[in-house]
């Protein structure tokens, strides 16, 4: 009787002091953007060091516009000019041929559709931080949005500045998300830049669309190798900011250039068609792994620069996987808001 009376009265007490030891669970984290903390329904929480919201505050960021379709459960956000689908259940998100990896899932919790908050604020061009004193998303949007971003490259008049956006989008060797600076105005673009300090991007300005005011053209290299060089160029508006389309040069040289090669004892006799005029080349041999399909090939070297206030792209012309015979040069002009390919040329080495 008194064993059990002595178990009774300690099993009281550890009662009362569970009950009476208060549980210091973590604070529920916040969200500030430009400097203002935004109350939500459902309040915002951590998962493995991904902080989530609900949907419904996305709407306060700029520049960024959403639709959800209940029956594939699928959000669509359409920030700077494209568009990302994030599903519930999927920890990546789409834009067009693009997959993003994120770092969770979205979700439904309390009937709301949670997500990764920091993906979406960066897709729509702002800079995120986490302030752990405060427990505090720190969202910043438009101006000063580059005050903690990485410079990475100026033009020489230092009209153009090119900045490293998004931490969360780096992968080995590159980084994709920068904001473009033009004589203080900001634009966020979903760009791939390599880190390798050898390919840094190239930068310059200058009128390309006749309207006095000048654009940014950046050079980037995507591929490199044995063999291999390629760019891709970016051209924006400096009136609005907003991206030109550049027609590509090599669907350009599909359309403007027809040739032949005819093996000619050890050598190559090669003709071609450069948008209409006739090119005849004796290539001596020895040749080795001439192309297949007996044709001049192009694609393995394509560079851009900015010349006499043109935009050019120099694509090389091979006739085997490592012999090439000259350039292909072609020279665009601003037409029905495009860039297009006006005038194509072939140089021999």
């Amino acid at each position: 009787m008194k064993k059990n009376l002595k178990l009774a009265v300690l099993s009281l007490a550890l009662f009362n002091l569970a009950v009476l030891t208060p549980v210091h669970a973590a604070a529920e984290p916040k969200i500030s953007v430009d400097g203002k903390l935004i109350t939500t329904d459902v309040a915002p929480y951590i998962v493995d060091g991904t902080t989530f919201v609900p949907l419904e505050m996305v709407k306060n960021l700029k520049g960024i516009q959403l639709v959800w379709n209940n029956s594939t459960k699928t959000v669509t956000l359409d920030a700077n000019q494209k568009e990302y689908q994030l599903k519930t259940g999927e920890a990546f998100a789409r834009s067009g041929s693009k997959t993003y990896t994120l770092p969770a899932a979205a979700e439904i919790k309390h009937n709301r559709l949670m997500v990764p908050i920091r993906f979406v604020a960066e897709v729509s061009g702002a800079a995120v931080s986490w302030d752990a004193a405060q427990r505090t998303v720190v969202i910043i949007q438009a101006a000063g949005k580059t005050e903690k971003a990485q410079l990475v490259v100026t033009d020489t008049e230092k009209h153009v500045k090119l900045f490293n956006a998004n931490e969360t989008l780096k992968t080995a060797g590159e980084y994709e998300g920068v904001y473009l600076e033009i004589d203080g105005k900001q634009q966020y673009f979903d760009w791939k830049v390599v880190t390798d300090p050898t390919r840094e991007p190239q930068l310059s300005s200058t009128d390309l669309t006749g309207d006095g005011v000048k654009d940014a053209v950046a050079i980037l290299t995507v591929g490199w190798g044995t063999g291999l060089s390629l760019q891709e160029v970016h051209v924006v508006d400096g009136a609005n900011l907003k991206e030109i389309q550049v027609i590509n040069p090599l669907e350009t040289l599909e359309k403007e250039v027809s040739s032949q090669m005819t093996k000619k004892g050890d050598g190559l006799d090669i003709t071609m068609t450069v948008q209409g005029q006739k090119v005849s080349i004796h290539e001596p041999g020895p040749i080795y792994n001439m192309n297949k399909n007996g044709k001049v090939g192009f694609g393995s070297i394509v560079n851009y620069l900015v010349e006499d206030g043109k935009l050019v792209a120099k694509i090389a012309a091979n006739i085997s996987i490592t012999e090439y015979i000259g350039d292909f040069t072609i020279v665009y002009e601003f037409e029905k808001n495009q860039l297009q390919s006006k005038m194509v040329e072939f140089k021999a080495y």
